[in-house]
């Protein structure tokens, strides 16, 4: 037996995971992000107690309850932006998609695809876009485009601290359990929210402030529509 809140707080805990954030489609800052970390092995170490295997720990429904109660908090404190909480908050309801988000995630995908194309030559279309954005954001589709699991999966298997390998240690009796829920994080809002991820963590603010009205400029004029909602 598995439960949804316990998976996903192993997942957070662990610091080969810190690294795959943004990759997962996940946009808190890296502060934010290292303190829901903090947060989950508190509350993982609660729940395993002094078990030595995840399995033998204790399954009723009062204890699963206050796990989720926990990890509810846990993103408070931790001050996740609202797309991660939702994020988290789905899957942990064991939701596998964010419908709500696919058209304007499509739609960003598709502007910055534009942008990148032949057709991102024409100066209009390139103003706001720096020469340094316009190499990330290239940089950035590219690897999305060849994405396939691989880069996070290297990550995890390259996880060499101490914590982690407790955790992988508790939960070896199902391989790659903690990889499969990555790979749900990573899916449940479409591959645009994994990309914007990989440019929060290679762009500065003040860049990405710039991309985000641009996408707002270019989607109201081509769609009608804002891209990205203040």
């Amino acid at each position: 037996m598995k439960y949804r809140t316990d998976d996903l707080t192993l997942l957070l805990s662990t610091d080969w995971f810190l690294q795959a954030w943004g990759r997962c489609g996940l946009l808190s800052s890296s502060k934010a992000a290292t303190e829901m970390s903090m947060q989950c092995r508190g509350i993982v170490k609660g729940f395993v107690g002094e078990n030595s295997s995840y399995w033998d720990v204790e399954y009723s429904l009062p204890r699963m309850k206050e796990t989720e109660r926990q990890f509810l908090r846990a993103m408070n404190t931790a001050q996740l932006v609202a797309h991660d909480c939702e994020t988290l908050s789905g899957l942990n309801r064991g939701l596998t998609s964010n419908q709500e988000t696919s058209g304007n995630t499509a739609l960003i995908l598709n502007l910055l695809m534009l942008l990148v194309s032949d057709a991102g030559s024409d100066k209009d279309l390139r103003d706001g876009i720096t020469p340094t954005m316009f190499e990330r954001i290239q940089i950035a589709l590219e690897q999305s485009a060849s994405e396939d699991f691989s880069e996070i999966a290297s990550i995890a298997a390259q996880a060499s601290s101490q914590w982690d390998k407790w955790v992988e240690s508790i939960t070896s009796e199902v391989p790659g359990l903690l990889l499969d829920v990555a790979r749900d994080v990573r899916d449940y809002n479409g591959p645009a929210s994994a990309l914007w991820g990989e440019l929060c963590s290679t762009m500065s603010d003040s860049e990405m402030s710039a991309l985000v009205q641009w996408l707002n400029r270019w989607g109201q004029q081509l769609a009608g529509v804002q891209a990205i909602a203040h």
